[in-house]
């Protein structure tokens, strides 16, 4: 029987006055060292729910419907959807599950 050993691989030296980072925003897209979009979901949804308070608080306010809406897709909808084909790839269901359900949330409440 053969049986071979996965080969392992070697981390190279960091060269001198440079750090080894976990994770890296690139074109404001957060990624780690596992190619994970963890990171840059979590972040969407933190920054989205502090920008969906203050559409709502635009609503209560007396801002229409069409305005409100007009406000959510230039500013939050944006927002997901900047390069959004280059990072989905590599969303796992947790983060696709997330963004899904901040969707359907802002549908509910009549945003989306």
């Amino acid at each position: 029987m053969d049986k071979r050993k996965k080969d392992k691989f070697n981390i190279p030296n960091t060269l001198d006055g440079l750090k080894r980072v976990q994770n890296i925003k690139i074109l404001g897209i957060t990624s780690t060292n596992g190619i994970s979009v963890t990171p840059h979901i979590q972040h969407l949804a933190t920054s989205n729910a502090r920008i969906l308070y203050g559409v709502k608080i635009l609503r209560a306010h007396g801002l229409c419907r069409s305005a409100v809406q007009a406000v959510f897709r230039s500013v939050i909808l944006t927002r997901l959807l900047y390069a959004s084909p280059a990072w989905w790839g590599f969303a796992g269901a947790n983060d696709r599950q997330k963004v899904y359900s901040f969707l359907r949330r802002s549908s509910r409440v009549d945003f989306y």
